[in-house]
C-alpha cells in the first residue's frame, strides 16, 4: 500500500448547457460518451451532439421515434463511444451504432439494463441483461458481438423484489439496492458487486481469474437514510409510477458505486457515498491490475471516463434556487498522472 495520493487536478468546463448554440436547445443532458480523441457525444433533449475537445459543437443525429433503421422507442437512456470510435445509443430496447460522424450504421438487438455498456478492443459488447422471475429481479452480466449475439456470461446477482396482483415483478429503486459495475482494459474484464468487498477479475471469454479482496470493513445503514431515502423514493414513485412498492434496505450500506480502468491497467474503485453526506466530492480506491491497492484519493465530482490522466464528470446545478437544473461536462486533468505507480 503506497497511501493517499492528492490528485493535482485542473478544471475546466468543456460543455455548458446555458452556453450551448441556441439553435440546440439544450435544456437536459442525459449522458455523455467522449472516443479516443476527446470528442464529446451528448445525449441532449432529443438529438445526439458531437462536440470537439474543447466544446464546439460540430454535428448532432436528431432522435426520431419509430420503428425504423436509425430510429428509437421514446426511452433513450445512453450514449457510449467504442474502442473504435463508433457511437452507439441506448434506448431500452437495442443499440443504435453510428459512425464517429454520426451516419447511421446499424441496429444491434442488445437490450441492456440502466447499468454501463463497456467494449473490447473487438468491439463485441458487455452489459448486463435483467431476467423476472419469482424470486426476485436477476442481474446478469453477458458478452455479445456487434450482430447481438451472445457469447458468453461473466457473473450475476439477485436485486430482491416482489410479485404484485397480476404477476408483475418490481423492486424498489434507491441507491442502496444491489448493483453491479464493471470495466475492461486489453485483457480482463474487472466487476465489483456492491454488497461484496472484492473485485473479481474475469479474462474475455468469461472465465473467472482472480479475486481481489478489499480492505474495508461494512458500515450500518442508520435509521435516518433509511427515513430519508423511503421518504425521497416513495414520493418519486408516486409521482410516476403509481405503484405500491415496498422498500427494501439492506443492513449495511453498499461498498462501491462504481468501477473504472485506466489505459496502464489500474482499478478505480468509488466508494459508496451516504445520502446524508453533504461533503463535496468523492473517495475512489486505486488498486494495481492484479488487485494489489495502490491509493486512496478524493476527485470532486463523480467519475465517469477515465482515459489518458483526464476524468470526466456530468454536473448539474442552479444558478439559484429557483433556476432550472443547467448541465455540464467538466473534464479533471490529473497534472500529476505519471506520479501515480501501476503496482508495487
Amino acid at each position: 500500500m503506497l497511501g493517499q495520493f492528492n490528485m493535482e487536478l485542473q478544471i475546466d468546463t468543456v460543455f455548458d448547457s446555458l452556453k450551448a448554440p441556441p439553435f440546440l436547445d439544450v435544456f437536459y443532458i442525459g449522458d455523455f460518451a467522449v472516443d479516443s480523441l476527446e470528442n464529446i457525444f451528448l445525449f441532449a433533449n432529443r438529438s445526439i451532439i458531437k462536440c470537439s475537445k474543447s466544446g464546439d459543437y460540430i454535428r448532432h443525429y436528431p432522435i426520431r421515434i419509430g420503428q425504423g433503421p436509425g430510429e428509437f422507442n421514446d426511452h433513450v437512456r445512453h450514449v457510449y463511444s467504442d474502442r473504435n470510435d463508433r457511437v452507439y445509443v441506448e434506448d431500452n430496447s437495442k443499440l443504435v451504432v453510428l459512425s464517429n460522424d454520426l451516419v447511421f450504421e446499424k441496429n444491434v438487438p442488445v437490450s441492456p439494463t440502466n447499468n454501463p455498456v463497456c467494449f473490447d478492443d473487438s468491439s463485441n459488447i458487455y452489459c448486463m441483461k435483467r431476467k423476472f422471475g419469482t424470486n426476485g429481479i436477476e442481474y446478469a452480466l453477458y458478452k455479445f458481438d456487434l450482430s447481438g449475439q451472445e457469447r458468453c456470461k461473466f457473473a450475476s446477482f439477485n436485486a430482491g423484489g416482489y410479485q404484485r396482483q397480476g404477476g408483475l415483478t418490481v423492486a424498489s429503486m434507491h441507491e442502496y439496492r444491489p448493483n453491479a459495475y464493471y470495466s475492461i482494459n486489453s485483457n480482463f474484464l474487472y466487476y465489483s458487486y456492491n454488497f461484496e468487498y472484492v473485485i473479481y477479475r474475469f479474462d474475455l471469454d468469461g472465465k473467472l481469474s482472480a479475486k481481489f479482496l478489499v480492505n474495508e470493513r461494512p458500515i450500518t445503514m442508520s435509521d435516518e437514510e433509511r427515513a430519508y431515502v423511503l421518504q425521497r423514493t416513495k414520493r418519486t414513485i408516486k409521482a410516476n409510477f403509481a405503484l405500491d412498492i415496498p422498500m427494501d434496505f439492506p443492513k449495511n450500506r453498499p461498498f462501491s458505486s462504481g468501477l473504472l480502468c485506466d489505459e496502464k491497467g489500474r482499478l478505480y474503485l468509488v466508494k459508496f457515498k451516504s445520502v446524508l453526506d453533504e461533503t463535496e466530492g468523492f473517495t475512489v480506491l486505486i488498486f494495481s491490475n492484479k488487485g494489489r491497492f495502490l491509493y486512496s484519493s478524493r476527485i470532486p465530482y463523480f467519475p465517469r471516463i477515465i482515459r489518458n490522466g483526464v476524468i470526466f464528470a456530468l454536473d448539474t446545478y442552479r444558478l439559484d434556487e429557483e433556476a432550472d437544473p443547467s448541465y455540464r461536462i467538466i473534464k479533471l486533468t490529473i497534472k500529476n498522472y505519471d506520479q501515480m505507480k501501476s503496482d508495487i
